[in-house]
């Protein structure tokens, strides 16, 4: 809107935009003067047909130019001012299509679903049905659907500590009676069992399963429990574990990783001396089901492992704690941050990782994702899953393939990294988080993350508790390099200490192999502040 209409001596005359009506039932009605009188031109929003039809010309460019405003609005996450924009355009004109259609994914973007759901439904009624809207409508069933699935997973939380406590044995309650057993250097288990998915591509629990692996080395044998044993896994393949034949882990220590795999078929008959979960994120309902299968229904004690204090006290006291195994990768060969931004310059690219590994769903906040985009020079985004469907269209995005060791190039090519998690038991083992603290790129983490007790905000990070607040502390960041090269170094630092190959493989070593006493080994170098 660059032309400019110059006012005339009086309201009462002709507007000089040529249209015959007076200039303060056209222009003038738009907005008062602005210096040296001028005002802005014609908006050139119009809602088609009869939706507009009862209103005069000078309503109908005021409600434009709402319109437009409200729709500006919302591509650059300004969320609350285009909800309101658009209420004032459907008060006005309460059969206003766009205006229900595009408040009714403000409001679905925000979980108001019963909202979402009336003002969608009413813009259906208004047009004949199309791509666009039919695709929200989905959205807006597939949300409904993923509240009602995760009604159980809220009821089965509180639960959690309980079974840890009656269904997991002495292990989980009497460490400090020494109830649980104890083993030493010199007389190790005969032998170490790694169950886990060796074959789910590049997901945490096979990545663990793998790190693992390379960290025990020939000390251990690992079992394939999806599939044919074709992976290598350091210097072995992994044995395909088939119940029907015969081909179980026997004796020594059972290490699952992860609870994504069935073991009711052949568990009574694995004979453990000690039983040992790594245990990543997951539905709740899906730890309790598999615990008790592992435990034989508290018939033998079993230590859980975590890889954050936080998601541990999910499930109750006194377990353990390991750092993450996150191999640093590319971290020591990297130029600084701050010659990697100068050879980006001048685009920012802001990266996220896009689909949730436990299911293939849209995202629940996309409103979110199209605000972090507007700040953004570039979004990078690794791993989009259905992302694809709302983003492919602009040329500022561009995505990442997920693939071994994907990470590294991924995460090299950002100037900030924001990790999204909707709760705790979809959130990840935070690779991504960690590596890109790592590689010194500013990281921000929502404050319900299982890994944001390691990230002190404002310093070697930023902790967010909404995504408003999300977009106003990641404009802030973009407006200041010097405290993002600032704060990026000082999680490099952090990361650099608390993954140190030698310390990471002492520790797991020490658990697994040597003195395996339960302990609460946290690795905390930092504890969230958030102001």
């Amino acid at each position: 809107m660059n032309t400019a209409v110059v006012a005339p001596t009086t309201r009462n005359s002709l507007c000089p935009c040529g249209s015959g009506r007076r200039f303060k039932e056209c222009h003038g009605a738009l907005a008062a003067p602005h210096a040296g009188g001028f005002v802005p031109e014609r908006s050139k929003y119009r809602a088609p047909g009869r939706e507009w039809a009862h209103l005069d010309d000078a309503k109908r460019d005021r409600l434009g130019a709402r319109m437009e405003q409200a729709l500006a609005m919302q591509r650059s996450g300004r969320i609350a001012e285009a909800a309101r924009a658009y209420r004032d355009v459907i008060a006005a004109a309460p059969d206003t299509h766009d205006a229900q259609h595009m408040l009714g994914i403000i409001e679905l973007g925000l979980g108001n679903l019963d909202e979402a759901e009336r003002l969608i439904s009413a813009a259906m009624a208004l047009r004949p049905p199309y791509p666009a809207i039919l695709h929200n409508w989905e959205l807006l069933q597939d949300a409904r659907f993923a509240r009602a699935r995760g009604v159980p997973e809220r009821l089965a939380e509180p639960a959690l500590p309980i079974l840890a406590e009656l269904a997991l044995g002495p292990c989980a309650t009497s460490r400090s009676e020494g109830a649980s057993r104890v083993w030493t250097a010199s007389a190790p288990p005969a032998s170490i069992h790694l169950i886990g998915r060796a074959h789910g591509g590049d997901h945490d629990d096979s990545w663990l399963l793998r790190r693992l692996a390379h960290v025990l080395g020939l000390d251990c044998t690992v079992w394939a429990a999806d599939g044919k044993g074709t992976d290598e896994y350091g210097a072995r393949l992994p044995k395909l574990l088939d119940a029907a034949s015969g081909a179980i882990p026997r004796g020594g220590t059972h290490v699952f990783v992860g609870v994504e795999f069935d073991c009711a078929g052949w568990i009574d008959r694995a004979d453990a001396e000690r039983v040992i979960v790594f245990c990543q994120p997951a539905a709740p309902t899906r730890y309790i089901d598999q615990l008790r299968e592992i435990a034989r229904h508290g018939g033998r004690p079993v230590e859980l492992v975590f890889l954050s204090q936080a998601m541990a006290d999910r499930f109750g006291q006194g377990h353990t704690v390991l750092p993450p195994l996150i191999d640093l990768g590319l971290a020591g060969e990297l130029p600084a941050y701050e010659e990697r931004l100068a050879e980006m310059s001048p685009a920012w690219p802001l990266g996220i990782v896009g689909q949730n590994q436990q299911s293939v769903c849209e995202p629940s906040d996309g409103d979110f994702i199209n605000g972090l985009a507007s700040i953004a020079s570039r979004l990078h985004v690794y791993d989009p899953g259905r992302i694809r469907y709302s983003l492919g269209g602009s040329p500022k995005v561009r995505f990442f393939e997920k693939r071994p060791s994907g990470y590294d190039l991924f995460l090299t090519h950002l100037a900030c990294f924001v990790h999204r998690a909707q709760t705790w038991w979809q959130d990840t083992v935070g690779r991504e988080l960690y590596g890109a603290m790592a590689l010194g790129v500013p990281v921000l983490c929502p404050q319900h993350s299982i890994h944001a007790e390691r990230i002190e905000h404002g310093v070697d990070g930023l902790v967010y508790r909404s995504s408003a607040e999300a977009l106003e502390l990641l404009s802030d960041l973009r407006q200041s390099p010097a405290t993002a090269a600032a704060m990026g170094r000082a999680g490099r630092e952090k990361m650099r200490a608390l993954l140190d190959a030698v310390r990471q493989e002492r520790s797991y070593r020490e658990f697994l192999v040597g003195s395996g006493q339960p302990r609460a080994a946290v690795e905390r170098t930092g504890m969230t502040k958030v102001a």
